[in-house]
């Protein structure tokens, strides 16, 4: 049986400064983003289900039931590039209190949508044969749209 695994070559990650009118693959779709170049690591996307403990005094067990849903976090490394326009956005929407949309596309056309809280910024300068890096947090926020 052949694999159904595929590559991360040319998956991409994109910015938006805007937010949906929608939240949704079609209020996501309408806005306009911009590239983000020189990506080397996207990271995961996904998020995790909170877990609530209900300890009845009444008994010596533990009941446990789901909560709330995190999206997560991504954590973005590439190549620093300062004339960049996504890295410039990027960097601006670390200093900016706003939410953001962001926009994955894997190489097979998979697209995760989501807006996002960018929580750092940073450029790694490693030693003389190393590349001089950029590293960014995306803190997930709402609900993921995969289309």
């Amino acid at each position: 049986m052949p694999t159904l695994a595929f590559s991360s070559v040319g998956s991409t990650l994109s910015i938006s400064a805007g937010v949906p009118a929608t939240f949704d693959a079609t209020g996501f779709g309408n806005l306009t983003y911009t590239l983000i170049k020189e990506l080397t690591d996207i990271g995961v996307i996904g998020g995790d289900t909170a877990i609530i403990n209900h300890n009845p005094v009444a008994e010596n067990t533990t009941y446990k039931l789901k909560g709330s849903r995190d999206p997560g976090s991504l954590s973005i490394k590439g190549a620093y590039s300062p004339t960049d326009n996504g890295q410039i956005l990027l960097k601006a929407a670390d200093i900016s209190p706003n939410i953001y949309a962001v926009k994955m596309v894997l190489q097979n056309g998979t697209i995760f949508y989501s807006q996002a809280l960018i929580t750092g910024f940073k450029v790694t300068v490693g030693g003389q044969s190393q590349i001089t890096g950029m590293e960014a947090m995306a803190a997930l926020s709402g609900t993921l749209v995969v289309v």
